[in-house]
């Protein structure tokens, strides 16, 4: 195996190069957009800005040297993992590489995934852990992307780039702030050039989220960008639980490291026994050698690459919903078809009936969980309502909240107490609500239930899936720790999700994400 060595991922708009130094560290040197350039290190200091390829910490470990235990980089094993081998796959519009490397010391195997598509300038990232020894491991931190040298070409690079982050909450989403490196304490702080070759300070600027509320607080976005508008990184994480990002200096620039849960911030730990392993939430990059609306275009077009192919993307349909400024979660037969003949010449193709259809009155916020029609509200017959609707060529949705059960509902007590999120032994209460948790077939043959009744019973058409809690705590209910808990049922529930997808493919799901209707 001749060392050092390039690896390319390369498409007409993105090369990608991972570099492999002569003792085999692995490091992700450039994501570049086509046609252009990588900019020469200025640096008096460092050769080069890079960092390990991947982050990885074990529990009771730190940081080897550099920087800190609160930052992302620095580990112990990601200072030792070593190239083994690389492998490149194609499908379709997409290219990944896997650069397997391997620990000596903890005999642990880590698997970087790099991803590129055809017609977009975003990398798409996650790593996999796999514990080769032979005794259980506990890890508490693995990267899905760490880069370093965002800022490689400018001298004074914390003055000539800004740090934007979406501040998010409800009746004020996606406030994008501007912030100067240095009021985020990083700059030059003079460690560099020492005789003790410090390859960074201690300083570094975190966002993150903790809970099942993904965008409560902060998009899982971030955006560096020139002040000169020549060049921005843009990036979000893929998940809709926990997540973090962070900036810091390193090797004179800036680097970027960012994933799912860890330990620090969301009591992640997840336990691997001998032959098992574990893969991170996905993390998208993007460059661009311009502005930051290139850089939002580009993320984008992203977006509607990678997603799952429905014929709502194409069709574009206009939807009719009744909660805001109309019904407010009180509608009723009369109401309803009082709205009918204004709804079909508006032009909409959807009529959502919202909040309160499965309530005898408006008190319903602790009782949610069986999803059955109101006969009090509709004596007509709720079948013959959305019948009516059809025959006026509208489609009929609902409006319903497939994590939560109210404590009140009959729901709460027919389903298995292990169903719910726990914490002790006791059933975590949030605003009334009880949490489901979707690692449970139980959970997940209840929901399947209602959605068929609904749309084969019903001939429901569309769904508006809302969610109006934030559960912080995790579940420890049969798992390595409440983080990892709260990951795992975070991926059953996007995989329910897959399957009504699978078994009705002209269903549209509409993700409510409470209030951004």
């Amino acid at each position: 195996m001749a060392l050092p060595k390039t690896i390319t991922l390369q498409t007409d708009v993105l090369r990608v190069n991972v570099y492999i130094d002569d003792q085999g560290a692995a490091f992700l040197q450039e994501v570049i957009p086509l046609p252009g350039s990588s900019r020469p290190s200025v640096s008096r200091y460092f050769a080069n800005p890079y960092t390990p390829l991947v982050e990885v910490r074990l529990a009771g470990e730190g940081t080897a040297k550099h920087k800190s235990s609160k930052s992302l980089i620095g580990t112990y094993i990601g200072s030792r993992l070593r190239y083994q081998s690389h492998e490149t796959r194609q499908h379709a519009d997409t290219h990944t590489l896997d650069v397997t490397l391997k620990d000596p010391v903890s005999e642990v195997t880590v698997i970087a995934h790099l991803t590129v598509y055809q017609r977009t300038n975003v990398l798409r990232a996650t790593s996999t852990i796999r514990n080769d020894s032979d005794k259980d491991i506990v890890v508490t931190q693995l990267s899905s992307l760490v880069l370093g040298g965002l800022t490689t070409g400018a001298e004074e690079w914390w003055s000539d780039y800004v740090l934007a982050v979406p501040n998010n909450s409800w009746f004020r989403e996606a406030q994008w702030i501007d912030h100067d490196l240095p009021s985020l304490g990083i700059d030059d702080y003079g460690v560099y050039g020492r005789p003790e070759e410090y390859a960074a300070s201690l300083g570094h600027y975190s966002v993150s989220n903790r809970g099942t509320f993904s965008t409560a607080g902060y998009l899982p976005m971030g955006l560096l960008k020139r002040t000169d508008n020549a060049e921005t990184w843009f990036w979000q994480v893929e998940n809709n639980g926990s997540w973090r990002w962070e900036v810091g200096d390193w090797k004179d620039s800036v680097y970027l490291a960012a994933g799912g849960p860890v330990e620090t911030d969301h009591d992640w730990r997840q336990t691997l026994s001998p032959g098992q392993e574990f893969t991170t939430v996905p993390v998208a990059l993007c460059h661009v050698l311009g502005n930051y609306e290139h850089a939002f275009a580009e993320m984008t077009r992203y977006r509607r690459e990678m997603r799952r192919k429905h014929q709502d993307h194409e069709q574009l349909s206009i939807i009719f919903n009744d909660y805001m400024n109309c019904l407010m979660g009180d509608p009723t037969d009369e109401k309803i078809l009082a709205l009918i003949d204004p709804v079909v010449r508006t032009g909409a193709e959807y009529f959502v009936i919202d909040a309160g259809w499965y309530a005898d009155d408006s008190g319903w916020w602790h009782d949610v969980g069986l999803w059955e029609p109101s006969k009090k509200r509709f004596p007509m017959g709720f079948r013959e309502l959305l019948l009516h609707l059809k025959t006026k060529g509208l489609t009929p949705g609902l409006w319903i909240e497939p994590e939560v059960i109210g404590v009140r509902s009959v729901v709460a007590e027919q389903l298995h107490y292990e169903a719910f999120f726990q914490r002790n032994g006791q059933r975590i209460v949030e605003k009334g609500r009880y949490q489901l948790d979707y690692r449970h077939a139980a959970v997940r043959e209840h929901m399947h239930a209602v959605i068929h009744r609904l749309v084969t019973e019903y001939g429901v058409g569309y769904f508006k899936f809302d969610y109006n809690i934030e559960v912080t705590q995790g579940t420890d209910i049969k798992c390595s720790s409440p983080g990892s808990g709260q990951l795992d049922h975070n991926r059953a529930y996007l995989q329910w999700v897959t399957e009504l997808h699978d078994q009705y493919p002209g269903l549209v799901i509409e993700n409510c994400s409470s209030g951004a209707q």
